[in-house]
């Protein structure tokens, strides 16, 4: 996050006096993975907590808002954020919401009345089958393509190359 970024989260932060005093920032809590039917333990770490809510921030570019000034509902929620924010609240047993944060604009999210814990321990579940299948790293090559053609690509120069490397390397 850059210093504009961090100025509007800090102004945010101030917004939500309403939830009292930063009890913690940075909080990190693990758990077994056996809760949830998993073979690891699990592993969270929150932004702020409050006595009462859970505020996770997340740093954007910009916030999508339409002509009318509001905020584009297909891009906020993000789906993967309130994955998240739902394994917060399971784990931290506290209400969450999500904070976006650009350096013109912020956005809150209150996480009521979302569930979506289930789609992400079935991701997790998932990955943890793609782990017993691969014996090596090669493996879990040999069974994703690599494709550079999305937004994640474009924002870590030097990524894509490297990436390349390995699976010409491995795929050959």
């Amino acid at each position: 996050m850059n210093v504009n970024g961090l100025v509007s989260l800090l102004i945010s932060l101030l917004k939500l006096k309403e939830f009292g005093e930063v009890k913690s920032f940075q909080n990190e809590k693990q758990i077994s993975g056996e809760k949830y039917g998993l073979k690891y333990d699990v592993i969270a770490k929150t932004d702020f907590e409050f006595d009462e809510c859970i505020v996770d921030t997340k740093a954007t570019a910009y916030i999508r808002r339409l002509k009318a000034g509001h905020v584009d509902p297909k891009w906020y929620p993000k789906a993967a954020d309130v994955r998240q924010q739902c394994l917060y609240r399971d784990l931290f047993g506290q209400r969450t919401m999500l904070l976006y944060c650009s350096p013109k604009d912020v956005y809150c999210v209150d996480m009521v009345d979302r569930d979506h814990l289930q789609d992400l321990i079935n991701a997790m579940k998932h990955i943890e089958h793609i782990l017993e299948i691969c014996k090596t790293k090669d493996d879990v090559v040999r069974i994703f393509p690599l494709i550079c053609d999305n937004f994640r690509w474009k924002g870590s120069p030097g990524s894509e190359e490297f990436a390349k490397e390995i699976w010409t390397k491995v795929l050959k």
